[in-house]
C-alpha cells in the first residue's frame, strides 16, 4: 500500500468548533423535538443555531487558507452525490437494527434474546456480501447496481409491513438474511465511488467528511424514528 504523507498543517480550531457544535446542535434538536417536557420553541432554537454554526463554518473555511475540512472537495461530483446518498439511505436504514428488535419484543411478543438474535442473519448476510460485490459492481456497473438495490431495499423494507404476530418468526430470518446482502452492496458501493475521483490531496478530508456523514445520518435517523415513535 503506498504510503501517503501529508505536510503538517496547524490544526483548525475556530473551524472545528463551528463545523463540530454546529453537527452536535443538529443531532440534539431532533432528540428534543420529540420531548412533551420542554417548550417547542427550545428545539427549533437548537436546530436553527446548528445551521448558524454551519453557515459560520462555510464562512470561515471560504477565507482560511486550511481550513478543516476544504470546500473544494464538494465540487466533485461524485462526492457531494456520495455524500446525499450516504444521508438518504442511512436515514431510511440505519434504524433498522433498532426498530426490528422493538418490532418483535414490543409488538410481537418474543422475548429479548430472541428479537436480538435476529439480527444475526442480517449481520452474516452483510458480512457474505462483502466477498462478491466486485462483481456485482464489475457486471452491472454503479449506476445500474445502485438503482435496482436502493429498489429492492426499499420493496424489502416494505414487505416487513406484511409481517404479523400469527406468522412464524423463520419467515423472517430470509428477508433480513437478502437486505442484510443488498444494503452492505449499496453501502460499499457509495462509499468508494464517493472518494473515487478525489485528489491525494483531498482523499484524507473527504474520507473523514464521509465517515462524520455516516455517523450523522445514522443518528438523525435514530432520532427521527424515536420522534416518530412518541407521536404514535
Amino acid at each position: 500500500m503506498p504510503n501517503f504523507t501529508m505536510p503538517k498543517r496547524k490544526f483548525d480550531l475556530l473551524g472545528f468548533i463551528f463545523f463540530g457544535f454546529g453537527l452536535v446542535m443538529l443531532s440534539v434538536s431532533l432528540d428534543l423535538f420529540g420531548d412533551k417536557n420542554i417548550s417547542r420553541y427550545i428545539p427549533l432554537a437548537v436546530i436553527l443555531g446548528g445551521f448558524f454554526l454551519l453557515g459560520l463554518y462555510i464562512n470561515h473555511a471560504k477565507r482560511h487558507q486550511q481550513p478543516l475540512i476544504p470546500l473544494n472537495i464538494f465540487k466533485t461530483r461524485t462526492f457531494s452525490v456520495g455524500i446525499a446518498g450516504n444521508i438518504a439511505t442511512r436515514l431510511g436504514t440505519g434504524c433498522i437494527p433498532f426498530l426490528m428488535p422493538l418490532m418483535l419484543q414490543v409488538g410481537f411478543g418474543y422475548p429479548a434474546i430472541i428479537s436480538g438474535m435476529m439480527m444475526a442473519p442480517m449481520a452474516l448476510g452483510s458480512i457474505l456480501a462483502k466477498s462478491f460485490v466486485t462483481k456485482v459492481l464489475v457486471t452491472f456497473s454503479y449506476r445500474r447496481t445502485l438503482f435496482g438495490i436502493t429498489i429492492i431495499i426499499g420493496l424489502m423494507i416494505a414487505q416487513f409491513s406484511l409481517q404479523s404476530p400469527d406468522m412464524s418468526i423463520y419467515y423472517l430470518v430470509l428477508p433480513l438474511f437478502l437486505l442484510g446482502v443488498v444494503m452492505s452492496i449499496q453501502f460499499t458501493s457509495m462509499n468508494t465511488i464517493s472518494l473515487a475521483d478525489l485528489t491525494d490531496n483531498n482523499a484524507s478530508s473527504g474520507n473523514s467528511v464521509l465517515a462524520v456523514t455516516q455517523q450523522l445520518a445514522i443518528s438523525f435517523g435514530y432520532c427521527s424514528k424515536c420522534f416518530y415513535l412518541k407521536l404514535f
